[in-house]
């Protein structure tokens, strides 16, 4: 079973709900139903209908992000969660590789916040993730100890620039900078319930 479907775990499932799973990912399809989930696949487009209780997209294209994301909100049920991964447009790589090359959607941490916001979500959590098809860690961007913690301990640079890079990297994360670290981010976002109103 690859990585990818460790992302179920960053959501709160729940046995008999609904997933709607946006992408090709059998592994992490197979492991939801194994789980008791009801799964929904979508490759392309977005269905009109049902809601959900919780929605999957492990890598935001950027044709999605067009209708990103209050198409997606709309599938949402209150209170249901969405995880979404995508490009971190200011991270250092992007010194390196054009964003013309990225075939994932694009966003800083803070416009994709206010873009959530605009559309009735709430950002819950936050993740650093290296590699979006082989995430073999997922760091918590919420604080800055657990960044600061992978690139001292679990990162292991194979060559004299990897070396250098750690220990720029140990810099920026003591400052606080971590968000720049990561090539993608990971968030999670709550659809809120709609407010009771006093007649």
């Amino acid at each position: 079973m690859d990585a990818i479907s460790d992302f179920r775990f960053l959501l709160p499932l729940q046995a008999g709900q609904s997933v709607a799973v946006f992408g090709c990912y059998e592994t992490l399809v197979q492991a939801l139903r194994d789980d008791k989930i009801n799964v929904s696949i979508y490759n392309e487009g977005i269905p009109s209908g049902p809601c959900f209780d919780h929605i999957l997209i492990p890598r935001l294209t950027r044709e999605q992000s067009n209708r990103f994301p209050h198409e997606f909100a709309r599938l949402l049920r209150p209170n249901g969660t969405i995880f979404v991964g995508f490009a971190n447009r200011v991270s250092i790589d992007r010194l390196f590789v054009p964003l013309s090359g990225v075939d994932s959607a694009l966003y800083s941490l803070g416009r994709f916040r206010k873009f959530l916001q605009n559309s009735g979500l709430s950002l819950h959590r936050s993740y650093g993730i290296r590699d979006l098809e082989r995430p073999q860690f997922v760091v918590s961007l919420d604080q800055p100890f657990p960044s600061r913690f992978f690139f001292a301990q679990m990162f292991y640079p194979h060559s004299i620039q990897a070396a250098f890079g750690r220990k720029v990297s140990n810099c920026f994360a003591s400052l606080g900078l971590h968000r720049f670290l990561f090539k993608y981010f990971g968030v999670v976002a709550v659809k809120k319930s709609p407010r009771k109103t006093n007649d």
